[in-house]
């Protein structure tokens, strides 16, 4: 055969008579390795659904199974705690008589004999079954669940479900118990109409594995009397056997019982034959297309031409086909490791990435936190507006906590409404509280939108672990965080505990703190005590300072560092500045009808409390009600306050300032405000922190800064107070430096009342040598 070498060149077409032939086989072979790999990737697809189908229905089952339980527990707990025996089996009766799926209820003491029955009596072999219960939970306090069957001579019977019911007694062996029977053809109403397709059945099953029921096909069948042992490893089998059925598996909780979904592996793969016969059919094809190609080569040379233009249309067919296997396989991989609902990591993908985790941090040395997060009357929601109401909230939780969090951190949903974030590259562990306080209050936000016409709320509880600290495994550190998470649900949900008790403490000062205060306030439990203010030119009283102190009941001593703290964070602090303000216009009014003589009394007040509402007229209003000179009242502002002023911060002290009100700059150092920031101010003293003064001799930088504040003040006209005064040594530093006044343990500590009328009619206070110290 001649070869036109006017169509073929290169050293690819220089044996002709061979290589169509062997390029002819080699696509043969991809094509077929391409459709039998496409078979199996269906057959494997078609199980992976199965499975996934099959394990929704079982959650189905053990939720409905669930609920049937609760019921239960209802049911004995209004008998229980009715004061009215008849009302209560009213109210019982009514909901058996809604509820379909329970056909009698019986009340059992802990001897087995009966107190009560909704319903017909019990027959004898329900009695005797009651009394071998009684017996089995004699000596066991905790909750117990059994259900029974009836016996062989009760063919009647076997449509029903006999189950015990005996709660936690505490201790005490003399509870008695419920004996509820529950009506199988229930669970074919709600189940029945399941596909499984031939051979498929759902089957409850028993603590023991006993059969209870069997539902086949989406027929109740009977169950031999004492049930049947169920072995999930035999129904299993060994993995990859087309024999072998497909089977899932789900507990109920708190209960012993189990549902078991199967379905025969070869139902599932069966709907894939006709698809893949087709597969099979191209290729068989396109194997004889080949082959009368092949036969047709010598024909003519021109021929060939389109030959080879024909496979690499076929190449370019596998290549588009073997990109389609990619992506269903990306797609595949997303569905096995994320969430179907909410689209978050799913609990086995979380676990990869927090080990990633573990890993960068023990390389860096690092840490980072667990956050586990359950969702609060969750459940309502489910049971009032159904599961599509219930799953609508959750992907809107799962979007809201996707804002909360960065682009490093992780969070998934580990199942029902529980997620976890992980927190990573923390500065420290209170950074975990903003996010946690983020968390609440961003979740915490109604949900408009999934229910018409009504507005959904729930609250998050937050429980918190770090690693290494709590643990070292994650799995010993979700089950930290998770503890965590049911401590914060004891302290009244919506708030956030740590795994680490000494966090927790702190948390709950705050909390005590938070809670108390408003009632010390309204209970005038809150003392005022008075720290006097010295002229440094002659020991002269120049003035007092009113500090706030607690004494509480529940916790001693309470340290002002702690409430006031508290009161700014949680805006009680507007309420505490009245009462003190209030309190020291009374004192003064006290000194002034005793003819003591008075000198101003200066107030710690709260930039917060200046900004608020009607902060002025109530100056006024306390001042006139006690006849109280406002050149008798100052006001401290810290340095840090003033810094965040506004124009309507600076208005209202110019008009306390008219008002005669002397304006001090408090803790002046430690808020890098600058003296060009003071000439807005209507200000007339300046008040040196102690963080300065305590070091004036040890430190030639803080001596320097404070002769220099001293000096730059005098210039702007504002009088000097050095704070914290505790050594003469300091004392000769301040006086050589020119400062005005100063307070500290060198003078007097803050005194009650009495005290300091002392001070007043003594009207100078030298410095005391052995101060020297004193903490």
């Amino acid at each position: 055969m001649t070869t036109d070498s006017s169509v073929y060149h290169g050293p690819l077409f220089r044996y002709t008579d061979w290589w169509p032939p062997l390029l002819i086989i080699v696509l043969l072979v991809v094509s077929w390795v391409t459709v039998v790999r496409r078979a199996g990737d269906d057959d494997a697809r078609a199980v992976r659904d199965a499975e996934v189908i099959q394990a929704n229905i079982a959650q189905a089952v053990v939720n409905h199974t669930g609920q049937l339980i609760e019921w239960i527990r209802l049911f004995d707990s209004i008998l229980a705690t009715c004061p009215h025996p008849e009302t209560a089996r009213t109210i019982v009766n009514t909901a058996l008589g809604r509820n379909g799926a329970f056909l009698r209820l019986m009340q059992f003491d802990a001897d087995g004999r009966l107190l009560m029955s909704i319903g017909k009596a019990p027959e004898p072999w329900l009695r005797q079954a009651a009394m071998s219960f009684a017996v089995s939970v004699k000596s066991d306090f905790s909750e117990r669940i059994a259900v029974g069957a009836a016996p062989a001579e009760e063919q009647a019977q076997a449509w029903m479900l006999p189950v015990f019911y005996r709660p936690s007694s505490a201790g005490n062996s003399a509870h008695s118990f419920l004996v509820v029977l529950i009506d199988k053809g229930q669970f074919q109403q709600f189940f029945g109409n399941i596909v499984l397709g031939r051979g498929g059945e759902i089957v409850l099953l028993s603590a023991e594995g006993r059969e209870l029921l069997r539902l086949r096909e989406g027929r109740l069948e009977s169950v031999p009397p004492r049930g049947t042992s169920r072995q999930l490893a035999r129904l299993e089998g060994l993995p990859g056997v087309r024999d072998n059925p497909l089977v899932a598996f789900r507990t109920v909780p708190t209960t012993g019982l189990s549902v078991l979904v199967s379905r025969p592996r070869d139902q599932v793969l069966m709907e894939n034959h006709a698809r893949q016969s087709a597969y099979m059919g191209s290729a068989l094809l396109l194997t004889l297309t080949m082959l009368a190609l092949t036969a047709l080569w010598g024909t003519a040379a021109a021929r060939r031409s389109k030959l080879v233009h024909s496979l690499e249309d076929a190449l370019a067919n596998n290549e588009q086909l073997i990109r389609q296997i990619g992506e269903e396989k990306e797609t595949a991989y997303i569905m096995a490791t994320h969430d179907k609902l909410t689209g978050l990591p799913n609990r086995m993908f979380f676990a990869d990435l927090a080990q990633r985790h573990v890993a960068r941090a023990r390389r860096l040395q690092g840490g980072f936190a667990l956050v586990f997060i359950d969702l609060d009357r969750f459940k309502p929601v489910n049971d009032t507006f159904g599961h599509k109401a219930g799953d609508q909230l959750l992907m809107d939780v799962a979007n809201r906590l996707r804002d909360c969090v960065r682009q490093t951190d992780v969070v998934s949903r580990f199942g029902g409404d529980e997620f976890v974030a992980l927190i990573g590259d923390l500065r420290n562990n209170q950074d975990v509280s903003v996010i946690a306080g983020k968390f609440i209050d961003v979740l915490s936000r109604p949900y408009a939108g999934i229910v018409p016409d009504t507005e959904l709320r729930v609250t998050p509880s937050i429980g918190i672990a770090f690693y290494p600290d709590d643990a070292e495994e994650i799995d010993a550190l979700l089950r930290q965080a998770d503890m965590a998470m049911y401590r914060a649900k004891e302290r009244g949900r919506a708030t956030y505990a740590f795994a680490d008790p000494a966090l927790n403490r702190r948390y709950e000062l705050s909390n005590q703190i938070e809670a108390a205060l408003p009632v010390a306030i309204e209970r005038s439990e809150i003392r005022v005590h008075y720290q006097p203010k010295v002229s440094l030119a002659d020991f002269r009283l120049t003035g007092l300072e009113a500090l706030a102190r607690w004494e509480y009941a529940q916790m001693g001593t309470v340290s002002p560092a702690d409430f006031i703290a508290v009161a700014e964070k949680c805006g009680a602090i507007i309420e505490l500045g009245d009462y003190v303000l209030r309190e020291v216009c009374r004192q003064q009014r006290e000194w002034l009808d005793a003819g003591l003589p008075v000198v101003p009394v200066a107030v710690n007040v709260s930039p917060r409390q200046i900004g608020a509402d009607g902060f002025f007229v109530r100056v006024e209003k306390i001042l006139a009600e006690h006849g109280i000179a406002p050149a008798l009242l100052e006001m401290e502002v810290t340095e840090t306050g003033v810094i965040e002023t506004d124009g309507a911060f600076i208005e209202t002290l110019n008009g306390l300032a008219a008002l005669g009100i002397r304006i001090a700059i408090d803790d002046f150092g430690m808020g890098y405000s600058g003296f060009s920031h003071l000439r807005n101010l209507p200000a007339k003293q300046l008040k040196i922190d102690r963080s300065f003064v305590r070091n004036i001799r040890n430190d030639v930088s803080d001596a320097a800064i404070v002769s220099t504040t001293i000096s730059l003040a005098h210039n702007l006209h504002l009088e000097t107070v050095a704070e914290g005064v505790e050594t003469p040594e300091q004392l000769a530093h301040l006086k050589a430096a020119r400062c005005d006044q100063a307070q500290g343990y060198l003078f007097a500590a803050a005194c009650p009342p009495a005290e300091a009328r002392e001070l007043l009619v003594r009207g100078a206070i030298l410095p005391v040598i052995a101060a020297e110290g004193k903490a």
